[in-house]
């Protein structure tokens, strides 16, 4: 099974835009404190992306320092160009959910 719970905070909400298939995304960064700090690093930023009626509620309603979890999928976006494979991963979302702090 390919899913994700996080719980963070919204660092910045990114450009929203539409794919050319017409769909609407709106990525967001979320960052997430590590449970291990021992080192000098003490949260993880992760790119988050939201499609359709998702993406319009997290435009609508989420913001910069927001706390909330994050629901859904990891997905690969492998392409080559040039004859060089280029290897990213991406984390969809399927619910982002503000949560009290």
């Amino acid at each position: 099974m390919n899913e994700f719970t996080l719980i963070g905070t919204i660092e910045e909400l990114l450009e929203p835009g539409i794919t050319m298939a017409g769909i609407k995304v709106q990525p967001f960064l979320l960052r997430v404190e590590r449970l291990c700090k021992t080192t000098a690093q003490k949260n993880d930023v992760f790119k988050v992306t939201a499609f359709k009626e998702l993406a319009d509620e997290v435009t609508a309603t989420k913001h910069s320092g927001d706390k909330v979890m994050v629901h859904g999928r990891l997905q690969d976006n492998n392409y080559q160009k040039n004859d060089v494979t280029y290897f990213s991963n991406e984390l969809v979302a399927y619910a982002v959910l503000k949560i009290a702090e």
